[in-house]
């Protein structure tokens, strides 16, 4: 489906549908094993400023305040959607060069949680 999207050129406003359908299913997360194809489909689709802050739009809502607490169990499914969702702002606002919006949401999250503490690191 990317290299189709890709391939096609699209104008920003087209693009937006495609944008928001994607993001959508990805919410949805229904089969929960499409999601991670979903996001991958966003981050390649976006090429443009308009792109990153169309979904930087949609994404605002659904940002958690903090992580939920860590289940002693293992990783809960609230928490691990959290991480992605941050993981996912991180994307977004590397690629809007918003470096003080990237550096606050690190500091903020990188002690909690292992994969957005490699992200900081790199």
């Amino acid at each position: 489906m990317t290299l189709v999207l890709a391939a096609a050129a699209l104008e920003s406003e087209a693009k937006e549908t495609y944008i928001d359908y994607l993001f959508e299913k990805y919410l949805d997360n229904d089969p929960d094993y499409f999601q991670e194809y979903y996001e991958k489909t966003l981050e390649e689709l976006c090429s443009e400023e308009s792109d990153y802050r169309y979904w930087k739009e949609l994404l605002s809502p659904h940002l958690p305040e903090s992580l939920p607490e860590k289940e002693e169990s293992g990783i809960n499914r609230e928490r691990r959607e959290a991480t992605r969702l941050l993981s996912m702002q991180a994307h977004i606002l590397k690629n809007l060069n918003q470096q003080e919006g990237l550096e606050d949401l690190y500091e903020r999250t990188y002690r909690e949680e292992g994969e957005l503490c490699l992200q900081y690191v790199k």
